[in-house]
C-alpha cells in the first residue's frame, strides 16, 4: 500500500510538470517566476551573481505588469513568457532590450514589451546576437525619435546575428519598424531577418541602412506572409546592399517598395502606394521617394557602381491609387530588371488613366536605359499602357509603343484599355492575393481558416502522457483493492 501511494504523488508530480504549472510560490514583490525561483523587478536587470541565477532556469514567467529603468541586458540563453496579457514597460529615456553578443532571446505569451520615451530602440540585436518573437506577443516602440526602430539589428564580420518574427507577433511603432544597421566598415555581414506577423508604423516598416555597401556577405531579408503597413513612409526600403526575399504578405505605404540597390526578388504579395505621384506626405528625416507608387526602382549618384539593382519579380500584384505602378528613375546600366506574373494597376490623373510604368532617366533613356534592359517584361496584366513616353535628353520621345516593342518580351495585346503581356501561369489567380490569416489548400486554392487553437506537439505529449500515467495509476489501484 505504501509503495502505491509514493506511485500516485509521483504521477500527480508529473501531471504539474506536464501541464505547465510552476511549482514555486512567490511573495508580492516578485513580478516573474520560473519553476525553481521568484524574481523582483530589480533581479530582472541586476548583473553578476543575480544575472547567472536569472540565466540558470532559461525560462522565467511574467505574474504581474513590471516597469524598468534601465537597459534589459542579455548575453546568454533565456525565454522571457509574457504570461497572460502582462506587460514590460521601459519608461526612462533611452532604455530598452540589449541583446549582447551571445544573447539569445525568446520572447512568446500574449503580453507586450514596450518603451515610452527616449531615442533608442526598443530591441537592440548586436552582432552576434538572436531573437526570436513568438506567439501572440506585442513589441510597441512609442518613441517618436525620427529614426527611432522598434527592432535594430547589426552585424559584424565573423558574427551570426538573426531576427525571427512569428506570424502571429504584432510590431507597432511610432517610428520605424526594423533597421538593419552596420556595427563597422559599411557592411552587415551574418545576417538573417525572418518577418511575418502584423506591422504597424509611422515610418518605413523595414529598412537597410545606405551606407551597407558590400554585397560580400550581405545581410538577407526574408518576408514573409503577414501585413506591412506604414502610414507616412516606404513600407520595405531596400538602401544598403543587402538579398530581400519577399515571399508573400500585404505591403501598403504611402510607397510600398523602394529598391536603391541589393538583390530584390519579389514571389508574390500585394503591394500598394497612397502618396500622389506629385509628391505628398513622408516621415522626418526618411529619405525614400515619394510618389506614390508601389514599385520603386532608383539609382541614386552615390552609390557606386558596385551597388547594382537586381530586381527579379516573378508574381504579385501592384496597385497605386493616385500614381504609377512602378516608377524606375536613373537606373540605366546599373542593374538588371525582370517582371513575369504580375497584375499593375495604376491610378488616375484627373480622367486620365497613368500608365503602368514610369520610366524616368535623366540620361538617354534610348541608349541607356532600353539598350540593357530589353525584353524585361516577360508576363502580365496592366491597366491602360504599358508604358508611359519617355523624353530622352537629345529631345526626342520614345512611346509607348517603342518602349514596348524593346523592353518587353511576351506578346502583348490590348483589351478593353487593359494590356496583356504573354500568359499569366495562373490566370484568375494573380499570386500574392492571399490575405492575412488565410490558408492555403493543397490545390494552391484558398480555404478559410479554422479558428481552433492546436497546442503545442510537446505539450500534447506530456498531458497524454500524465492522463496515460494517472490511469495506470487507477488501474493499479483497483487491482491493489482487489487483492485487499
Amino acid at each position: 500500500m505504501k509503495n502505491l501511494k509514493m506511485f500516485a504523488i509521483a504521477v500527480m508530480a508529473f501531471a504539474v510538470m506536464a501541464t505547465g504549472v510552476h511549482a514555486v510560490d512567490c511573495d508580492t514583490s516578485a513580478v516573474a517566476k520560473s519553476e525553481t525561483k521568484c524574481y523582483t523587478e530589480a533581479q530582472l536587470i541586476a548583473s553578476s551573481a543575480e544575472t547567472d541565477a536569472l540565466y540558470a532556469d532559461n525560462v522565467i514567467t511574467l505574474i504581474k505588469n513590471v516597469t524598468l529603468t534601465s537597459n534589459l541586458e542579455i548575453d546568454k540563453n533565456i525565454t522571457i513568457d509574457l504570461g497572460d496579457d502582462f506587460v514590460i514597460t521601459f519608461n526612462t529615456a533611452n532604455q530598452g532590450i540589449v541583446l549582447k553578443d551571445g544573447g539569445n532571446l525568446t520572447l512568446k505569451g500574449t503580453g507586450e514589451v514596450k518603451n515610452t520615451a527616449g531615442t533608442s530602440a526598443l530591441i537592440d540585436v548586436q552582432a552576434g546576437a538572436t531573437l526570436n518573437v513568438e506567439g501572440s506577443v506585442i513589441l510597441n516602440n512609442l518613441s517618436t525619435g525620427k529614426e527611432t526602430p522598434a527592432i535594430m539589428i547589426n552585424g559584424t564580420d565573423g558574427k551570426t546575428t538573426a531576427v525571427t518574427v512569428g506570424k502571429d507577433v504584432t510590431i507597432k511603432s511610432a517610428a520605424y519598424g526594423l533597421v538593419v544597421g552596420k556595427a563597422s566598415a559599411d557592411s552587415a555581414p551574418g545576417v538573417t531577418v525572418n518577418m511575418a506577423g502584423t506591422w504597424e508604423t509611422e515610418g518605413y516598416v523595414a529598412k537597410v541602412n545606405g551606407t551597407i555597401k558590400y554585397a560580400s556577405k550581405a545581410p538577407v531579408i526574408n518576408v514573409e506572409e503577414g501585413t506591412y503597413k506604414s502610414a507616412k513612409s516606404t513600407a520595405l526600403y531596400a538602401s544598403g546592399y543587402a538579398t530581400w526575399n519577399i515571399k508573400g504578405g500585404s505591403v501598403e505605404g504611402a510607397q510600398a517598395v523602394e529598391v536603391r540597390s541589393g538583390n530584390v526578388n519579389i514571389s508574390g504579395g500585394t503591394f500598394k502606394g497612397t502618396n500622389p505621384k506629385a509628391g505628398g506626405t513622408g516621415f522626418t528625416g526618411a529619405n525614400a521617394t515619394k510618389n506614390g507608387s508601389a514599385l520603386i526602382v532608383k539609382h541614386v549618384a552615390n552609390y557606386e557602381e558596385a551597388k547594382r539593382i537586381n530586381l527579379n519579380v516573378t508574381g504579385g500584384t501592384f496597385t497605386s491609387e493616385k500614381s504609377y505602378a512602378m516608377y524606375i528613375k536613373d537606373l540605366g546600366e546599373k542593374g538588371t530588371l525582370s517582371l513575369s506574373n504580375v497584375k499593375m494597376t495604376s491610378g488616375k490623373e484627373g480622367s486620365t488613366q497613368l500608365a503602368a510604368i514610369k520610366i524616368d532617366d535623366t540620361n538617354d533613356a534610348a541608349t541607356s536605359f532600353i539598350e540593357h534592359h530589353n525584353d524585361m517584361i516577360v508576363s502580365g496584366e496592366f491597366t491602360g499602357d504599358v508604358f508611359e513616353k519617355v523624353e530622352t535628353s537629345s529631345g526626342t520621345f520614345a512611346t509607348p509603343a517603342e518602349l514596348a516593342a524593346d523592353l518587353v518580351k511576351g506578346e502583348l495585346k490590348t483589351e478593353g484599355g487593359n494590356t496583356t503581356v504573354g500568359t499569366p501561369s495562373d490566370e484568375g489567380q494573380q499570386p500574392g492575393t492571399t490575405e492575412p490569416g488565410d490558408q492555403t489548400t493543397g490545390d494552391g486554392n484558398q480555404g478559410p481558416t479554422d479558428n481552433v487553437k492546436n497546442p503545442e506537439t510537446n505539450d500534447n505529449i506530456l498531458v497524454y502522457a500524465g492522463l496515460g500515467l494517472v490511469s495506470l495509476a487507477s488501474v493499479a489501484f483497483t487491482a491493489k483493492k482487489r487483492e485487499d
